[in-house]
């Protein structure tokens, strides 16, 4: 397999090329090789450069396993507090998702939101809404808009 990670800062208007082993980007148990469906170690591809968010602005990773492609996308603004993330598959199977997360300003509001949308070659179908908020003893709570709409029947 094959395994392309590049990012972008704010400062700098070319690709930086990160070298990552597979086995430093996959959670893999002992011995195991990876594949395409392989379990990242992390969601966000940040956490695989040593910078801070605030300076990335862009995170490009293409996985290629024989036939089958993955790309990451994810876009950082707002100092690093907002991001989106566009994952497309393509190969046996087309499979296209985009997720934002957007950090609210205002007090009175969640802390945060995620919506999680996928991107079919007809249409985008929300599959998650949700809005998370810091309460005072550290705990953080979620609350899910009811998308029960979009859901496809059991065929």
């Amino acid at each position: 397999m094959k395994l392309t990670f590049k990012y972008k800062t704010r400062a700098s208007t070319k690709w930086e090329y990160q070298n990552l082993a597979l086995d430093d980007f996959f959670d893999l148990e002992d011995g195991a090789a990876a594949h395409i469906n392989s379990i990242q170690k992390n969601w966000h591809l940040d956490e695989y450069i040593s910078l801070d968010k605030k300076e990335l602005m862009f995170v490009y990773v293409k996985l290629e396993d024989g036939t089958e492609t993955r790309e990451y996308k994810q876009t950082y603004w707002n100092e690093g507090k907002n991001i989106a993330i566009e994952r497309t598959d393509e190969g046996n199977e087309y499979y296209r998702e985009l997720i934002v997360s957007v950090l609210n300003s205002r007090e009175e509001e969640a802390a945060s939101q995620t919506l999680r949308l996928v991107l079919n070659r007809e249409n985008i179908v929300p599959v998650y809404h949700g809005f998370f908020t810091d309460e005072a003893d550290g705990i953080q709570t979620e609350s899910r808009i009811n998308l029960d709409a979009f859901k496809i029947p059991d065929q």
